[in-house]
């Protein structure tokens, strides 16, 4: 699980001093007819300060994002090269349309603003290259908690509506596959025809949701991709 432990040190790089927000003390959060688990996944004590990391995942989630794999005859997937090597790369814009269709200028700029500390989107992925279940892993700086439940419902949703994946020949053997992405949203080239659905409304101090730049998930991809480049992995 290495690139797992890497995203998780990224996300505890730079901490300047965040206010405490009640989100990451909820063990679920309900917005319509959806409901999110909340759960801390690394506590920090910084000079006297608790920092969090915390995830946020729709309770109609069934696979591990970054669990055990199946090849298609139900087979465990033993061989950690599989691991290493299935995945797939996200179609062109398709992130940035998610991203136009949740949240608004203004609120992208503001989500800028925690860039040095960036949300982390896990991906379960079709072998047809459909987005099947996301969840989310941010730290509590005050822009990722502005975002609403309602947000999060909103980017759940426009996430597995518009992003789609080409999956390599390994991954096409499996019964789906893990991706990872960070997100950056200051580096999002996003170029807007519509306005955000009426789900992105107004940020608020108790929640957040999530968006941005892309790498392997699991041990899986052995790339890392944002809106301008795709790198290699170490």
């Amino acid at each position: 699980m290495k690139k797992i432990i890497i995203a998780t040190i990224a996300l505890l790089t730079v901490f300047s001093g965040y206010a405490q927000d009640p989100l990451w003390r909820k063990s679920t959060m309900t917005t319509g007819n959806i409901t999110f688990n909340v759960e801390t996944s690394l506590t920090v004590n910084v000079k006297g300060v608790d920092r969090y990391i915390f995830s946020v995942s729709n309770t109609t989630n069934t696979r591990d994002s970054s669990g055990t794999l199946y090849y298609k005859n139900g087979e465990e997937v033993m061989d950690m090269g599989v691991y290493e090597s299935s995945g797939g790369n996200p179609a062109s814009g398709s992130f940035e349309q998610a991203i136009a269709a949740t949240f608004t200028d203004a609120q992208i700029a503001n989500l800028a603003k925690s860039d040095k500390n960036p949300m982390i989107i896990s991906y379960v992925v079709s072998p047809e290259g459909k987005t099947l279940e996301v969840s989310f892993s941010m730290s509590n700086t005050p822009e990722m908690l502005s975002i609403t439940p309602a947000q999060f419902a909103a980017l759940d949703s426009n996430l597995k509506k518009y992003v789609t994946w080409t999956v390599n020949d390994v991954g096409k053997q499996l019964q789906y596959v893990h991706t990872m992405q960070f997100v950056w949203f200051g580096k999002l080239n996003i170029v807007r025809t519509t306005p955000p659905a009426t789900g992105s409304g107004s940020s608020s101090s108790s929640s957040s949701d999530g968006p941005g730049g892309t790498q392997g998930g699991h041990p899986t991809l052995n790339n890392k991709h944002d809106s301008s480049k795709q790198v290699s992995l170490p």
